[in-house]
């Protein structure tokens, strides 16, 4: 339990090393810091408090309210909190932060100690973890096969039980997302094409219907002299209308979108860490790829009404009814 006066959060402080922080990107606030090797080697007694934690544990009483925004009030850093009977040193408090660390604590709500002073007060306390950062030309699989027989030696068990040691690899988590959001893309893509087919259908039908209720007015206007490449470009450029406006409209609504989701904090956020931190953006090649798309189903959606209304016999056109 950490204690400040009448106030307390129930929760156990994770005891780390100095090197945690580059490891899991830590970012202390301005006037303090992270913990560093001479506190491990001197066991000090000292503390980095999570943003929302050092806010409950330091801010003046307040009325509590579900939607408002939690901002921390003073600087905790050189003040005393009690962490069990003991009592550590605030040397910093970190930024913002809602993303989860590994053992599944919110880094809002965390605490972090020494590992070096920890153990000195929990001589048997367990070792809930261990972080690994492999060097980029490491083969991660077999480095993950070599830590789990370590671990599994050191402790008599076998490689295979779980309950022993577990080894999760984030960068192939990450890769297993970002694979799934390729994926995902792929999907919405057929989707789109299929939905531009049956618009194509459709207004491959509306000319036709088009076409057969002016068959007296496009009589009238070949009588008087129009061409059948008039008559032909009357109709493309009527369907090409409709489908750029339609077009038009649906990119409107996808920038509208894009800069919606763009303008949303996800700095912090788990599930956008391990996505790999993806820039939602209206690609200028989409986007010139659907333009060319559209003109394509457009002209095709109505060629053949088009072909038939150049066709038309100015006299059978007049007869018509």
């Amino acid at each position: 339990r950490i204690t400040v006066g009448d106030r307390s959060s129930w929760q156990e402080p994770l005891a780390v090393t100095s090197e945690f922080q580059s490891m899991t990107n830590l970012v202390p606030m301005a006037g303090g810091r992270w913990l560093n090797p001479l506190d491990q080697k001197e066991t000090r007694k000292v503390v980095v408090l999570g943003y929302e934690l050092a806010a409950d544990l330091f801010n003046p009483n307040e009325d509590f309210s579900w939607f408002a925004t939690v901002t921390l009030q003073v600087n905790p850093v050189g003040k005393k909190v009690k962490i069990g009977n003991e009592e550590f040193t605030v040397v910093g408090v970190l930024e913002k932060n809602s993303a989860q660390i590994e053992l599944g604590d919110l880094i809002n709500y965390s605490s972090f100690v020494p590992l070096a002073t920890w153990k000195r007060f929990h001589v048997n306390g367990e070792i809930g973890g261990i972080n690994v950062q492999p060097q980029a030309d490491v083969d991660r699989e077999a480095l993950a096969k070599t830590i789990r027989q370590v671990i599994a030696r050191k402790h008599g068990a076998s490689v295979n039980d779980e309950q022993v040691v577990q080894v999760d690899d984030m960068f192939l988590k990450q890769k297993s997302m970002q694979q799934f959001l390729i994926g995902l893309q792929s999907f919405l893509g057929i989707i789109g094409f299929v939905t531009l087919a049956v618009a194509g259908v459709g207004i491959a039908n509306v000319m036709y219907a088009t076409v057969k209720r002016s068959t007296r007015d496009i009589g009238a206007r070949m009588a008087v002299g129009a061409t059948p490449t008039a008559i032909r470009m009357h109709y493309l450029v009527q369907s090409l209308l409709t489908m750029m406006m339609g077009g038009a409209l649906g990119l409107g609504v996808t920038y509208a979108l894009v800069s919606a989701i763009s303008s949303i904090p996800l700095e912090g956020n788990a599930f956008y860490e391990q996505l790999g931190k993806p820039v939602p953006e209206l690609s200028w090649v989409v986007v010139a790829i659907v333009i060319l798309t559209l003109v394509i189903i457009g002209v095709a959606s109505a060629w053949l009404p088009a072909n038939r209304a150049a066709k038309v016999s100015p006299l059978e056109a007049l007869q018509s009814e």
